[in-house]
């Protein structure tokens, strides 16, 4: 699931580094001519700036459209991503199919259905078949151990991502408004303050907070069906990709927290034994007939059952660093992790990655 983040996040700084092209082509064409000394330097810079000055518009329709196109093409790409990516892992969690949440058992065999009615469409030549889906279907209705859902099945769509759609996609795998959780999360809470201090989160409606998720969708729509009736300036257009930027975060935050009491149900020892938490960052425990690792997980549950996780990033016994600790017999650890650690937490470990 990092992965697909970081694979967005490279996307939009392609799309900045872009932009920022333009903003230098554009401080070239103000160079003043007469005061250049070298004269094919100055007759190929006014040759150039004759040239663009004839194309002026058309070239600021053309990187618009780039922009918005690829902007939009990533975003979509993304949720597609985290949708396949959190039911991988739930996959993978969660021994029988039969033990999924319900939202997930009640969709699944029509949306595999759809998904086979739906095989011609080029998007999906050369990633699955229709005995593929047929097997993981049967996997599924058996409910066998080794069950594999049809992740590619929940995440088709027939319309371009707006909020209401985003919400509706994400309704069958995780419970709750995924928009909701959005606003939860500390880095949109933060942006969104920045941007409008008097705006109010929980007053305001989805629509108007996710206004520039809806507008993209809508301008990308344009482009593919005609020339646009307004196109956006490059500082607006940079700040599209920082909302986006932010968005895609927050979802990701936000859909890694539905995951992690899977993990403290399936896969996680509870660290029943903490001794201390120094700098609310070093978690200190007494384990016995476990692994700790560094990059393994450590999870944290509040009394309000909110989660919060962590690589290790460091592992201490007795003042001397280790990278691995096989605790056969009763030991004291220190575990650094990057996370607000609270004495009155739940900790858990896991070594699913």
């Amino acid at each position: 699931m990092d992965a697909i983040l970081i694979s967005q996040k490279q996307n939009l700084n392609r799309l900045r580094d872009f932009l920022r092209g333009i903003k230098l082509h554009h401080d070239l064409l103000k160079i003043d001519t007469d005061i250049i000394q070298d004269r094919l330097i100055k007759k190929n810079l006014e040759k150039h700036n004759r040239f663009y000055l004839n194309i002026k518009t058309e070239k600021a329709l053309l990187d618009y459209t780039t922009v918005t196109v690829n902007l939009y093409s990533s975003f979509e790409q993304f949720i597609e991503g985290m949708i396949m990516a959190y039911l991988s892992h739930i996959n993978n969690i969660i021994p029988k199919f039969n033990e999924l949440p319900d939202n997930i058992k009640k969709v699944h065999s029509n949306l595999s259905a759809q998904l086979l009615l739906n095989l011609h469409l080029q998007k999906y030549h050369g990633i699955t078949t229709e005995n593929d889906i047929i097997h993981n279907l049967y996997t599924c209705t058996k409910n066998l151990s080794g069950y594999k859902l049809n992740t590619l099945a929940f995440a088709h769509h027939s319309s371009n991502f707006r909020v209401n759609s985003i919400n509706e996609i994400f309704s069958h795998v995780i419970d709750g408004s995924i928009s909701q959780m959005i606003k939860l999360q500390k880095i949109f809470k933060n942006y969104i303050n920045k941007l409008d201090p008097a705006l109010d989160l929980n007053r305001t409606k989805n629509d108007v907070i996710f206004e520039q998720i809806n507008d993209l969708a809508y301008r990308r729509n344009e482009i593919s069906h005609g020339a646009p009736s307004q196109i956006l300036s490059i500082q607006l257009l940079e700040e599209r990709i920082d909302f986006i930027d932010v968005y895609c975060q927050s979802m990701h935050d936000a859909v890694i927290a539905k995951i992690l009491p899977f993990i403290v149900a399936y896969k996680a020892s509870h660290l029943s034994n903490i001794i201390t938490i120094i700098n609310h960052n070093i978690i200190c425990a007494e384990v016995e007939n476990i692994t700790v690792s560094v990059g393994d997980t450590i999870i944290s549950k509040s009394s309000h059952n909110r989660y919060r996780h962590s690589k290790i990033e460091s592992i201490e016994v007795d003042n001397e660093s280790f990278e691995k600790i096989d605790a056969k017999q009763k030991v004291e650890i220190g575990m650094k992790v990057n996370f607000y650690a609270k004495d009155n937490h739940e900790f858990f470990h896991s070594s699913l990655n």
